[in-house]
């Protein structure tokens, strides 16, 4: 499972906070019980551009198909420097809370993809050695590399390291790595 969330105002820095996304149980139609999987992402973790995302990979396992499960990813920040995940146009499917336990349905989804753990189609997200580092790819219409993303916790004097890649192609070979 991969979601795609941004952050708004200073990345890598003292105004954001770590973020942390969870997956929970559905009863009633609000998330229940305590989470089957979390992921905490620190601030270094997302781009400085703007208008770009970072992907986490929720690697839960074990899950039921055709049940539901509930995506909780809590307030972090402030009106200037927050996380913000992207929205679809979708009329339903997401809910707010101010407390975790009081839940209101929204008029819109979340984007997220969901993964089995068939092997076709192309790598999208790796989650290896229990989180401490984290591959991303994304891919042109040719389904050639486009960009390529590597989060390393325990690399650097703040503990984490993120590399991104941009590939360029040239009647379909690659041509550069920036």
């Amino acid at each position: 499972m991969v979601l795609n969330v941004s952050s708004i105002g200073t990345t890598g820095g003292a105004n954001l906070l770590p973020s942390t996304i969870s997956l929970y149980a559905n009863s009633a139609g609000a998330p229940t019980g305590s989470p089957i999987v979390s992921v905490t992402a620190p601030v270094e973790y997302y781009p400085v551009t703007t208008g770009a995302f970072a992907v986490f990979p929720l690697p839960a396992t074990g899950l039921t198909a055709s049940t539901t499960y509930w995506i909780v990813m809590p307030m972090v920040g402030n009106s200037t420097f927050h996380y913000d995940w992207f929205r679809n146009n979708v009329g339903s499917g997401a809910s707010t809370s101010p407390n975790g336990t009081t839940w209101t349905a929204q008029g819109y989804g979340l984007l997220y993809k969901v993964f089995d753990q068939t092997a076709s189609g192309l790598m999208t997200a790796t989650w290896e050695d229990s989180g401490a580092r984290w591959t991303v790819a994304t891919y042109s219409a040719l389904n050639q590399i486009s960009t390529y993303s590597e989060y390393t916790a325990g690399q650097t004097a703040s503990g984490y390291l993120m590399s991104n890649r941009t590939l360029s192609y040239t009647s379909g070979l690659l041509t550069g790595v920036a």
